[in-house]
C-alpha cells in the first residue's frame, strides 16, 4: 500500500509540473503507467516502432541500481549498498506492475548486482537466459505472453546488433568525416538510432505475427 501511495503521489507531482500528454508520457516511462497515454499518441509509437521508449525496461533499472549502488557504496560498506540497491530493485519492479519485461530487466539487473558484489563480471546473453529460465519455471505459461516474447526479442537484439551496426555506421560516415567526428557522430546516433534498429531487427517478426503490421 506504501509503493502505490508513493505512485500515486507521483503521478500527481507529474501532472502539476507537466501538462498532458507529457505527464502522461512521464507517467508510462517512469511508472509504468500507460493508461493516460491518449489512444493517438500511443498508435504514433506503435507505427513508428518506438514503443518501447514508454515500456519500463533493463534501462530504468540500470539506471536506478547504479544510482543507489553508487550513492549507497560512499556511505557505507559494499556489500550493504548492493543488498539495499537489490531491495531497491524489488521494490520498484513492484511498484511498476511487475509484468514480463520489468520482472526480465530486474532479474539481469539483481544479477549485474550480485556479480559487483562477488568481483566478477557478468555476461549479457547468459544474464539473460538465467532470467529466462527462471521466469518460465515459475510460470510456463509465458513462453506465449507476448510481452515476455517481445522483452527477450528486443534485449537479443540489441545485444547481437548493437554493435555491428555502430561499427558500420561508423566506417559509412568516415568516408565522410574525420575519424574522431565520425566516432562522435555514431555515439550521438547510437540511443537514438542504433540501439531501437538492433531492437527492431529481432521484433519485427513477433510485430507482424501478433498484430499484423511492420513498423514504418
Amino acid at each position: 500500500q506504501v509503493l502505490f501511495d508513493l505512485k500515486a503521489a507521483v503521478q500527481a507531482t507529474l501532472r502539476q509540473i507537466l501538462p498532458d500528454p507529457e505527464s502522461a508520457l512521464a507517467s508510462g516511462i517512469l511508472l509504468g503507467d500507460e493508461h493516460r497515454i491518449p489512444r493517438r499518441l500511443m498508435d504514433d509509437f506503435n507505427t513508428t516502432g518506438a514503443s518501447h521508449v514508454i515500456a519500463i525496461s533493463g534501462f530504468n533499472i540500470s539506471i536506478l541500481s547504479a544510482l543507489v549502488f553508487t550513492w549507497l557504496r560512499k556511505a557505507i560498506p559494499a556489500r550493504t549498498a548492493g543488498i539495499l540497491a537489490l531491495v531497491v530493485i524489488a521494490l520498484y519492479t513492484i511498484l511498476v506492475g511487475a509484468d514480463a519485461a520489468v520482472v526480465r530487466a530486474a532479474v539481469m539487473g539483481s544479477l549485474l548486482v550480485a556479480a559487483s558484489l562477488l568481483g566478477r563480471r557478468t555476461y549479457a546473453p547468459a544474464s539473460l537466459m538465467a532470467a529466462a529460465v527462471a521466469m518460465t519455471a515459475a510460470n510456463p505459461l509465458l513462453i506465449g505472453d507476448p510481452g515476455f516474447q517481445f522483452s527477450f526479442a528486443a534485449t537479443l537484439g540489441m545485444m547481437i546488433y548493437t554493435q555491428p551496426l555502430q561499427q558500420a555506421a561508423e566506417r559509412a560516415l568516415a568516408r565522410l568525416l574525420r575519424p574522431h567526428l565520425a566516432t562522435r557522430a555514431v555515439h550521438l546516433l547510437n540511443d537514438s538510432l542504433l540501439v531501437t534498429l538492433a531492437a527492431q531487427i529481432t521484433t519485427l517478426p513477433l510485430i507482424a505475427f501478433h498484430f499484423g503490421r511492420l513498423s514504418s
